[in-house]
């Protein structure tokens, strides 16, 4: 039996390679823990490490698009953590709809958003668009051990 799949999705564009996996590390580790795979869209680029605060076109566009589709459609689930945001993640955004009608079409679990109050993605689209809203990164990450049977 495979392991269960989480995509980790929330923004990069004007962040550090260290920012933007701080949370992703971290998920990956607590999520690891019980048995669950997390898909990053930054794995294996490491070499971005180095490359200061990234651009929404950092890492060839359409194949790192695409990449993080089929990561989407190979999940279980979606986590995605706006907490820290200050503008509108368009990339998470496009993840959030596309991982909803994915689901939404095969009764599949779940997207999960991390949303404080007062974040610019506290959206009618984003309420609508996941299975549940949760303030805080912990909370995000209990959400997706009760969903897939491992809380």
């Amino acid at each position: 039996m495979s392991r269960p799949k989480v995509y980790l999705a929330g923004p990069i564009t004007g962040l550090t390679f260290k920012e933007a996996n701080a949370w992703r590390d971290r998920a990956t580790f607590e999520l690891g823990l019980e048995g669950i795979e997390c898909l990053s869209p930054l794995r294996g680029k490491q070499h971005l490490a180095a490359a200061g605060p990234l651009p929404n076109d950092f890492d060839g566009g359409a194949e790192a698009v695409e990449q993080d589709l089929t990561d989407i459609r190979s999940s279980d689930a979606l986590l995605v953590n706006f907490d820290g945001c200050e503008g509108i993640s368009a990339g998470t955004m496009a993840e959030i709809g596309f991982a909803g009608a994915w689901y939404y079409h095969r009764d599949a679990p779940a997207v999960i958003s991390v949303v404080p109050a007062g974040n610019p993605h506290d959206h009618v689209f984003v309420k609508y668009m996941s299975d549940l809203v949760v303030e805080t990164l912990d909370d995000g990450i209990a959400a997706v051990l009760e969903v897939l049977g491992r809380g």
